[in-house]
């Protein structure tokens, strides 16, 4: 991607709208929009709102960043326009009729990266940002973009080049310079460093990737209606007559920032033949891919054969017990989370424990990065503890050495310090045109 030319592209998304944007990106930006916008004034102030017109086209508002405070680092010319799409590519294509090119996946961001203003992980930041489900994963992927897991990759890669520059030092001068156990104590704040932001980073997938939760049971339980209440609309049919529901149902939602596909089931009762009986072949095949299990008890009746077998079928860690019909009178013995899916009590504990068993609860403690980034920091983890163990048997200087300097390799790829242009590449072509 050569950062010589002038760079455009319509920011805004496809569809109709109020209003729509146009950014123009490189040294001839302010030169190229006075070629399309006739009253531009090329004296213009940085950072002011003007009203121009693209003859024949529409009429703009226009404001120019001026390099390198703008998001890419170079002089930037932002036009907004009317929302239609007509109206954008039109404005667009008199724009690169008049000495731009059309901004290829990514290329803004790619820029702004070239030109120092993010590094590689802001960069992935971006892209959660704009692929973010919910507001609590946009709020992850904020903190990202504003720097916190950077400056604290950072901090950790400093240190590792200090403790490289003592273990060179012993290479170099052996009787002057010892190691001591205040290497073996470095590696492990780092390894602890580094093992909390994975930590926290594992939790944080979770709002990115959403999970699958399966309501399953018996017939009459009150799945549907619990689906209903957790969803807070009436989406399934309910009725007091046994096996309502014949196939999955499958709803989006969102509990604490998590986004979740809820799937109700058709209630497990063996022997049944025809439709009903795949019904329930579905609803095992949902309970084998699910990532989380509502297993539905009818707390005012005691425990039958197929509810214990369902119970077994749960042993995975993954299966939360519910019983249900809390506002009867109880003759259930299995514990699990109290509720009545008809009045709505305990369902507010059972949307707290779903989110805890899905590893997504307890606030704060969770960061939103990229699975390359992930991957890339449990490397350098294990590279810091092969280190720290070549301390504790006394291997030699040539191989801890080795080890660190991995640990490092590792994190400047993160963080897009030297590495090869096919990864910068890889990365941004996942962005779209025009960011």
């Amino acid at each position: 991607m050569p950062a010589s030319d002038t760079i455009a592209a319509i920011v805004t998304p496809q569809g109709r709208g109020g209003v729509g944007l146009i950014r123009v990106s490189g040294k001839e930006s302010l030169a190229i929009a006075g070629k399309v916008i006739k009253t531009i004034n090329q004296q213009i102030r940085p950072q002011e709102v003007h009203l121009g017109e693209i003859e024949g086209i529409d009429s703009v508002i226009y404001y120019y960043f001026k390099s390198p405070k703008s998001y890419t680092g170079e002089d930037v010319i932002e036009i907004g326009c009317h929302g239609s799409m007509a109206v954008l590519r039109a404005a667009l294509n008199r724009i690169i009729a008049s000495g731009a090119r059309q901004a290829r996946p990514g290329e803004f961001s790619f820029r702004a990266y070239l030109n120092g203003k993010i590094d590689l992980a802001q960069a992935e930041a971006i892209l959660e940002l704009v692929n973010a489900k919910t507001e609590k994963a946009a709020k992850l992927a904020y903190e990202e973009l504003s720097g916190t897991t950077s400056a604290g990759l950072r901090k950790i890669r400093v240190a590792i080049l200090a403790i490289i520059a003592r273990v060179e030092g012993t290479l170099d001068f052996p009787d002057d310079i010892e190691l001591g156990n205040g290497i073996e104590n470095a590696l492990q704040v780092n390894i602890d460093a580094l093992g909390k932001i994975i930590e926290d980073a594992n939790r944080g997938t979770m709002f990115r990737e959403g999970a699958r939760v399966a309501i399953i049971g018996r017939p009459n339980v009150g799945k549907s209606t619990l689906l209903n209440k957790l969803l807070k609309w009436e989406r399934a049919i309910v009725s007091h007559e046994p096996g309502t529901t014949r196939d999955t149902i499958t709803e989006s939602l969102e509990i604490d920032g998590v986004p979740i596909r809820l799937v109700d089931t058709a209630g497990i009762e063996e022997g049944k033949i025809g439709p009903e009986g795949e019904g329930i072949d579905r609803a095992k095949r949902e309970a084998e891919i699910a990532d989380l299990i509502l297993v539905v008890l009818d707390g005012s009746r005691e425990e039958s054969a197929e509810d214990l077998k369902l119970l077994d079928r749960g042993e995975k860690g993954n299966t939360i017990v519910v019983v249900n019909k809390s506002d009867l009178a109880q003759k259930a013995r299995t514990k699990g989370i109290s509720v009545s899916a008809l009045t709505g009590d305990g369902v507010e504990k059972l949307d707290n424990e779903i989110v805890d068993r899905l590893g997504a609860g307890g606030g704060d403690g969770q960061v939103l990065i990229s699975q390359r980034q992930l991957g890339i920091l449990v490397r350098a983890k294990e590279a810091l503890q092969r280190a720290q163990n070549s301390v504790k048997i006394g291997i030699g200087e040539e191989l801890l050495a080795i080890d660190l300097r991995s640990a490092v390799d590792a994190l400047d790829e993160g963080l897009g310090l030297g590495i090869g242009e096919e990864v910068v590449r890889s990365i941004f072509d996942n962005f779209c045109v025009g960011k």
